[in-house]
């Protein structure tokens, strides 16, 4: 298996709503009011704010569950969705106080992208396994964001 580099994700993230402590972690929830993807055949914006669901797990780690309606330049609808775990280091603590953006060695975001569409002209994306790692990325308005490098499988 080789990867391939597909895109790059950028995704804003509001303060979350605590929705409570569950079995094996404390659940939030973030509103991501907008998302950017960028990639030599794929470059699309969100059409309506997206969701993360953000659990901070008993054992330090986070898992993330995050779902996006886009639309490429040329008007194509894709629902992009993924999920994985983050490492929340030192370095990732301190950026997120400081809303402060990190490098992609700071801390192991890693994440498993599932891209859904009904247009022909993209549906090569339906049968694409993509991997992501991911940083934390300044997103203005006192916000904080992530950037995410995407890979596909081949």
């Amino acid at each position: 298996m080789r990867l391939t580099y597909e895109f790059e994700w950028t995704v804003a993230a509001e303060q979350p709503s605590d929705i409570g402590r569950l079995d094996n972690g404390v659940l939030h929830h973030h509103v991501l009011p907008s998302a950017r993807l960028i990639g030599d055949r794929l470059n699309a914006n969100s059409v309506h704010p997206g969701t993360d669901l953000f659990r901070q797990l008993d054992d330090g780690y986070a898992a993330i569950d995050v779902r996006v309606l886009m639309q490429t330049d040329d008007g194509a609808l894709i629902h992009v969705a993924y999920q994985g775990f983050v490492e929340p280091t030192e370095a990732f603590l301190q950026a997120v106080q400081s809303l402060t953006p990190t490098e992609f060695t700071d801390q192991s975001i890693r994440t498993t992208w599932t891209l859904t569409t009904g247009d022909p002209r993209y549906n090569w994306v339906n049968r694409a396994v993509f991997i992501g790692e991911g940083r934390l990325l300044p997103a203005g308005d006192n916000r904080l964001g992530m950037q995410h490098k995407v890979y596909r499988a081949a």
